[in-house]
């Protein structure tokens, strides 16, 4: 005896098969429907484009496409520290609950190897220089 498949059930069955491969087949035109992001970083002018379509992604939950797309950042520029972080951030998942125990140990060696590519060059690149009245702030602060 066979079952007779209903047209509301074909169309919830192709739904959900759509909903699973969804982040893998979004065009170009699409991601941009994921907002704008933009974080300034010191990589390249490719690498940065690649970044800011990472984090869109980060920011709309498809995180196994924004480690992805951080790969990319990667093979645009290959010094670029912060794509590391972004890995790290993507093997997260979701920032607001505790990181999966398997994601762990590679979220830990991509920040490993952005501190060997000197990610703490980059950092103090955006330092702010110390005005001249914050040393005799400091200075008057001793003397009293």
């Amino acid at each position: 005896m066979t079952k007779a498949v209903t047209k509301p059930a074909l169309i919830l069955a192709a739904a959900g098969l759509l909903a699973l491969g969804a982040p893998g087949i979004v065009t170009q035109a699409h991601a941009q429907q994921l907002g704008t992001v933009h974080f300034p970083t010191s990589c390249n002018e490719a690498a940065q484009r690649r970044f800011d379509r990472a984090m869109r992604y980060q920011h709309s939950f498809w995180y196994q496409q924004s480690k992805e797309i951080f790969g990319e950042v990667l093979e645009a520029d290959p010094n670029c520290a912060i794509a590391y972080w972004g890995i790290a951030l993507s093997l997260w998942n979701n920032p607001h609950g505790q990181p999966p125990a398997p994601n762990l140990a590679p979220a830990h060696a991509a920040i490993a190897e952005a501190q060997e590519i000197g990610a703490g060059r980059s950092a103090r690149r955006w330092q702010r220089p110390r005005a001249p009245w914050n040393r005799s702030c400091r200075s008057a602060g001793r003397r009293h």
